[in-house]
């Protein structure tokens, strides 16, 4: 008797290792839900040193019968110092994008920074059974063949209700003379399939007016 029970024991462990082991990211949006992100971004410029901070609020103004949506980005605060000085900025306008299902943009992007919005990289991982371990190919382009971006996404680790992907891309974009190359840690909520934040580092990023950040460092992080 006390041999069965062990080799229940055994077993329900192993069954619930089995399952923190196995994820599978979907995420099904709704009007009005929103998520606020405080981002942070760290990096060298032309004109020196320069410091990013900003918070964004993103909410889903329409789904279609598809599950694609409708989403509102609205930028409520933004700092930027350069070497050390603080710099005024306006607040841009609010933006809207329509956005498939998994909350990937659809079609061309314009605007300063758009080549790097890293959520069109969650294409690669959402809607499959992921296992810890494995490591998903990325190749994508853009429609006009401007923008390619190639690499890999790896599942690390599953715990806790959250998942960690790690990710190591190359892309070449318009506004840079050569290919920028990103790593990236991903914190995925497990039962919303939501980030709950993200740290990158990238070899350069274009920002506006012709800019380009060199060195950089990102933080994101959903306000929960």
């Amino acid at each position: 008797m006390k041999a069965k029970l062990t080799l229940l024991c055994l077993g329900l462990v192993a069954i619930s290792m089995a399952g923190q082991n196995t994820v599978r990211f979907t995420r099904h949006q709704a009007v009005g839900d929103h998520d606020t992100f405080k981002i942070s971004i760290t990096g060298t410029a032309q004109m020196g040193d320069m410091d990013i901070n900003l918070t964004e609020t993103r909410t889903v103004k329409k789904v279609y019968d598809n599950g694609d949506a409708d989403v509102e980005t609205a930028t409520t605060e933004l700092k930027v110092s350069m070497g050390g000085n603080d710099f005024p900025v306006p607040l841009p306008p609010p933006t809207t994008i329509k956005m498939d299902k998994n909350g990937v943009p659809i079609g061309e992007q314009k605007g300063p920074g758009s080549g790097m919005n890293f959520s069109k990289y969650a294409a690669a991982f959402y809607d499959r059974d992921l296992k810890v371990g494995d490591t998903i190919n990325v190749d994508q382009a853009s429609p006009d063949g401007k923008e390619k971006t190639t690499g890999t996404v790896k599942l690390d680790s599953v715990a806790n209700g959250e998942a960690k992907l790690t990710a190591d891309l190359v892309t070449t974009l318009p506004d840079l003379d050569g290919p920028a190359k990103l790593h990236m840690d991903m914190f995925m909520d497990t039962a919303s399939s939501k980030p709950n934040r993200m740290e990158a580092t990238v070899s350069s990023m274009p920002l506006r007016q012709g800019m380009v950040l060199n060195n950089v460092k990102m933080t994101y992080e959903r306000v929960k």
